[in-house]
């Protein structure tokens, strides 16, 4: 997949591509204990992939955010979740270097949808009133991929 998607991230503009997926296993278990095995399995499978990804990103030149979220509470994602990853990314001394946090996920307004497509519970999740709070308080900004690199935020 690297070997089709960094030539053509390259080819049209440098374009940010998704390589650090660091969800944490028990933050995400803490919230929803369905799909045990698949939560063990993405975990394995992604921390492997994401290390072999970045590295060759990051020789192709192309942008990535620090760490992605939310990929295993696909199609689950919740406000309370994404509240405790904001305040673990922003107290952890393990997190201390993370400038750019991707949240993974697929709002929608349409009511029935896939398993991990795109649906209303994320956009309920990404929009919620006490995300916001943390948020300001935690003095982390919102922005999306363009942006970020207009302001030279991605490594």
């Amino acid at each position: 997949m690297l070997k089709i998607l960094l030539p053509l991230a390259q080819k049209y503009g440098h374009l940010p591509v998704r390589t650090r997926v660091a969800d944490s296993l028990l933050l995400s278990l803490r919230h929803d204990k369905r799909h045990l095995l698949s939560k063990i399995g993405w975990k394995f499978f992604y921390s492997l992939l994401s290390l072999l990804a970045a590295a060759k990103a990051r020789r192709a030149g192309l942008p990535t955010a620090d760490k992605t979220v939310g990929l295993m509470q696909s199609g689950h994602l919740t406000e309370e979740y994404l509240v405790d990853v904001i305040e673990h990314a922003t107290r952890s001394n393990r997190w201390q270097r993370v400038r750019v946090i991707e949240i993974y996920c697929h709002p929608s307004l349409v009511l029935e949808s896939p398993r991990f497509g795109p649906n209303p519970g994320d956009l309920v999740a990404v929009t919620g009133p006490k995300l916001r709070e943390v948020l300001a308080a935690r003095q982390v900004g919102l922005a999306n991929y363009r942006q970020l690199q207009e302001q030279g935020w991605l490594t």
